[in-house]
């Protein structure tokens, strides 16, 4: 089976969750959840958590306490605070 088919449960029927391994590549651009995002960025959460509330990365709020984040958000966050090396340092 390939990655590109989708799984299937014993009824035969098309699983609607995809094979570990393969979300990235359903998704490019995944939601990440709030502890996902902070690995990713090596913060704690509580970091995180403020940087969405200072509105330096956006973030999609699903419910009172569902926050996720875009994958490509967090890119250009790390983008944004990227800074050229110095010569001779």
């Amino acid at each position: 089976m390939s990655n590109t088919t989708p799984s299937t449960t014993a009824t035969g029927r098309a699983s609607a969750h995809p094979q570990h391994g393969q979300a990235e590549h359903l998704n490019p651009d995944p939601l990440l959840t709030v502890a996902e995002a902070a690995k990713f960025l090596t913060l704690t959460q509580p970091m995180l958590r403020e940087a969405i509330r200072e509105g330096h990365i956006a973030s999609v709020r699903l419910s009172a306490r569902g926050i996720r984040i875009r994958r490509s958000e967090l890119d250009r966050y790390i983008d944004a605070r990227t800074r050229p090396a110095r010569a001779g340092r």
